[in-house]
This record gives C-alpha cells, sequence and structure tokens, in this order.
C-alpha cells in the first residue's frame, strides 16, 4: 500500500517534470526564434533604407 503511494507519486513527479522541461524548452526556442527574427527583420529594413 505504502509502496504504491511512493509509486504513485513518483510518477507524478517524473511526468511534472518531464511537461515542465519541455515548456521551458517551447519558451527557449519562441523567444531564440523571435531575437532572430528581430535581428533579421532590422537587417532587411537597414539594407533598405540605407
Amino acid at each position: 500500500m505504502i509502496m504504491r503511494i511512493i509509486l504513485n507519486g513518483l510518477t507524478r513527479g517524473l511526468t511534472c517534470f518531464i511537461v515542465l522541461n519541455i515548456v521551458v524548452k517551447m519558451i527557449i526556442i519562441i523567444t531564440y526564434n523571435k531575437y532572430f527574427a528581430d535581428i533579421f527583420l532590422r537587417g532587411i529594413i537597414n539594407e533598405l533604407y540605407s
């Protein structure tokens, strides 16, 4: 019984951990892409107006 509760807690903790990891990675990728898009757009605008 106790073993089962511990196992349930572990699996739940693991799922939470994995989900959090995925979310963090997605946020990092999105911000990274925004940063690059910003630089890219600025470069294009500079080329057009120079």
